[in-house]
């Protein structure tokens, strides 16, 4: 995501057909809560990217976090993996009729 897409006004982030996976372009309406964590972001070294963690490259490896960090809290959980939470949250999103 980068701030020139993000319409902080109107909270909407507009997606770019060569940004996206599909080629086509999205306009994603974002919540009170997405907007809440976005407006609160630092803008690192004037880095147009909205998630980075030094201003140069978009902050993507979720995994290594989980595993510095939510595995060492969690302790004893069983092995799961980021991409676990999407696939729970598609699952029960469908059994209450969401696509």
């Amino acid at each position: 995501m980068r701030w020139s897409e993000v319409d902080l006004i109107n909270k909407v982030w507009h997606l770019p057909a060569e940004r996206a996976k599909n080629s086509m372009a999205h306009i994603v309406h974002l919540s009170d809560f997405s907007m809440e964590i976005i407006v609160g972001l630092p803008q690192i070294n004037n880095s147009p990217l909205v998630f980075t963690m030094n201003g140069r490259q978009s902050f993507t490896n979720l995994d290594n976090l989980k595993r510095q960090r939510l595995d060492r809290l969690m302790g004893d959980m069983p092995h799961w993996q980021i991409r676990d939470l999407r696939r729970t949250a598609t699952t029960l999103m469908a059994e209450i009729g969401i696509a």
